[in-house]
Formats: C-alpha cells, sequence, structure tokens
C-alpha cells in the first residue's frame, strides 16, 4: 500500500502535501480545496495514547507479583526495552441496501357452516351445525432496505505476537471518534509502524461480502480506513532468559506476552500430595497387622485374600508413583506464564519430560489388570 505523493495546485501550482484521513485537502498558499480522487488511496487514521506508559509500568509490576511468578522476578528482572507499535487495522464503512423479498405464514381459523336435515315425520326445517377449519396462510411482503454497516478487521496476521485481535477491536470501535488522520512516516518516528500485510480484497470478500443476505442486499457504497492502535512492549531480562509483556495504550490493558513460571510451584504441591499418600498408605499397611491370617487360612478364603490384597497393594503403589510423577512433572516440564487480557495462566512452553517413574506406574497397572481377568475367568 503505496501513500500518494505531494499535490500540485492546479490554480496557483503551489505543492499541496499528500492527503492522509481524507481525499479533500486544501491550498496552503491559495486556499482552493483539492480532491484526491486515485483509486488506490487508502485514508489513514490513529487513535492516540491515552494513558502514560508510566500508568501501564504500574499494571506490569502488579502482574510481576503474581502468586505463579517466582517471588524474585518483580526485583531482579532487568527491564531491556519498552518499544511502541502501531498495529492497523481496516476500517470499513458504507451503506448497504436492496429489494428485500419476505414472507411470513399466519395460522387462521375459519367457521364453517353445515346444514344438516333432520328426517322426522313431522316435516321440521334444517338443522344447521358449525365447525371450525385451521388455515395457515403464507403473506408475502417485499420492502426496500437501506442500512450503515461499519466493520473492523485486522489489517496484519500479527505474526510471533500472539494478540488476540477481538479485545482491541472492542477498544477501537468505542474511540473511532477519536481518530485523527495520521502519517506513517511521522507515526514511525516515535515506535515501529506495522504494515498492513492481509490484502483488502479477502477482506472484503471475507467480510463484507459474505454477510450480504442471500444475495438480496448488495454493498451501495463503502469507505475504506487503516487506523492503527499504539501498543508498548516491555521486554525483561530475568536470569539468562529474556520475556515481554504487551499492553495497548487507549485503556493501559495488558493484552499477551510470557513470564517465567515458579518453579517451587512443583515441591509445594507434590511433596504434600505425595506426603499424605504415603501416610494413608502407611495406614492401611498397619491395617493389615490386625487380619486373622491363621483362621483365614483354615476356613479356605487365603488364596481371594492374598489375591484382594496383591490387588490392593499394587493399586497403593501406583497411586503413590502417579503423585510423585505429577510432582515431577511440575518441577521438570518447562511451564510458562502466559499473559492474556483476562489474567495470567498456565501452559506447557515445551515437551514433557517423562518421569523415572513412569514405568512403575505403567507396571503396576498392568498387574492389576492381569488379575482383574485372571480372577473374572475364575
Amino acid at each position: 500500500m503505496s501513500a500518494p505523493r505531494a499535490l500540485q495546485c492546479s490554480l496557483c501550482g503551489g505543492t499541496v502535501p499528500p492527503p492522509l484521513g481524507g481525499r479533500r485537502v486544501v491550498c496552503s498558499f491559495c486556499g482552493r480545496a483539492l480532491y484526491y480522487t486515485a483509486d488506490d488511496f487508502i485514508p489513514s487514521l490513529v487513535i492516540e495514547p491515552e494513558v502514560p506508559q508510566e500508568h501501564i509500568r504500574e499494571n506490569v509490576q502488579r502482574l510481576l507479583r503474581h502468586p505463579y511468578l517466582p517471588a524474585d522476578v518483580r526485583h531482579k528482572a532487568l527491564l531491556v526495552r519498552a518499544r511502541r507499535s502501531y498495529i492497523p487495522f481496516y476500517l470499513l464503512a458504507g451503506k448497504r441496501g436492496g429489494v428485500l423479498q419476505a414472507g411470513k405464514e399466519r395460522i387462521v381459523t375459519k367457521a364453517r357452516s353445515l346444514m344438516d336435515r333432520v328426517e322426522t315425520g313431522y316435516n321440521l326445517p334444517a338443522r344447521s351445525v358449525t365447525t371450525t377449519r385451521v388455515e395457515t396462510i403464507r403473506e408475502e411482503d417485499s420492502r426496500v432496505v437501506l442500512g450503515d454497516f461499519l466493520y473492523l478487521y485486522a489489517a496484519s496476521a500479527l505474526r510471533g505476537w500472539d494478540i488476540r485481535d477481538d479485545e482491541l477491536r472492542g477498544l477501537v470501535m468505542e474511540r473511532l471518534q477519536k481518530a485523527v488522520a495520521a502519517a506513517p512516516e511521522e507515526m514511525a518516528k516515535e515506535g515501529e509502524v506495522i504494515a498492513p500485510d492481509i490484502p483488502l480484497a479477502l477482506v472484503v470478500e471475507k467480510g463484507v461480502a459474505s454477510s450480504e443476505r442471500g444475495g438480496e442486499l448488495k454493498v451501495l457504497d463503502q469507505h475504506v480506513f487503516v487506523i492503527y492502535v499504539p501498543v508498548v512492549t516491555f521486554t525483561f531480562r530475568y536470569g539468562r532468559e529474556l520475556y515481554s509483556v504487551v499492553a495497548e495504550e487507549l485503556s493501559g490493558q495488558t493484552v499477551s506476552g510470557y513470564l517465567p513460571f515458579r518453579r517451587d510451584w512443583g515441591l509445594l504441591v507434590g511433596i504434600p500430595l505425595a506426603g499424605g499418600i504415603g501416610y494413608l498408605t502407611g495406614l492401611f499397611l498397619r491395617a493389615l497387622g490386625f487380619l486373622p491370617f491363621a483362621s483365614i487360612g483354615k476356613s479356605g478364603a487365603a488364596p481371594h485374600l492374598v489375591l484382594f490384597l496383591g490387588i490392593l497393594l499394587t493399586g497403593a503403589t501406583a497411586i503413590v508413583t502417579a503423585v510423585l510423577s505429577a510432582a515431577w512433572s511440575l518441577v521438570r516440564r518447562p511451564y510458562r506464564v502466559a499473559v492474556a487480557p483476562e489474567g495470567p495462566r498456565l501452559e506447557a512452553g515445551g515437551d514433557e519430560i517423562s518421569s523415572p517413574l513412569q514405568p512403575v506406574t505403567s507396571a503396576c497397572v498392568a498387574i492389576i489388570k492381569a488379575l482383574l481377568r485372571g480372577n473374572s475367568r475364575d
């Protein structure tokens, strides 16, 4: 998308700056109004930052105190860079209209009179019998419809940003009246300007054209704008890794990014679980000492008791090893904290490292299945 070059006034010959937010420009020498008619012109607008970066920094600092993050990250994290970027959106406005064919069905109940002549010997008149009949009547209707439309679509794929543009679209739609004309060259002096890389024809085809109701309503007039939204990216260094948090500058909310995960969560969660399971297992083994094995052996129920105890012990071993494997996964798996508008969330940052106790758990499960299958055959 190339910007128009400077124009020349047809009245005085003076150089007129190229249009930005609209096709109409005014010559600064003679005051004549000029209109740029080229088809490749797309007005550029920008919503200027409303929240100071100091306020956004405070929000990010509060984010660093989240329980998912290491306790020392807010003290040891070094801010490497804070850079502003302008994210582009396509704003499509216009009118849609046409002849809309509509039909509706109405159910009506009609009365019907039947003449029933009664045969008697007294020559009496006929008797009238009234019944009802239900009918469905379809009423056709056609009307001329004309209405405005206003759509906002992402103009860039934002590869590597992991930003959900629906959050930004809502903020932009609320602030359209505050958009002002802007030149990408001037915005580039304050930050990075992301160029639109999604074809406009694809946006129109998948967006505006697809919303036409069965081809009955057509786009009669359409205007396209590129509107830029400012965001700021904070890059931190913690340990040997770099982390970033992206916040929009319209309301100061963080929208994306990744932060380090608190590794000792695995120990804080896994050790109490494993200890509790071990304690319950000890109580179970202690209870086995009170069983009268001698009397059970004389009664002939020993084989069934041995099978039952074997299943219980194997199941207890499987549970203990599974809990320890979960603790191992929390400690060794590369988790990370993803920043989202609704709050931080935990997600895996790489492939899971298998626990050394996983073969024990698998063997215990296989033994239990074999014992249950053998008992069912007996």
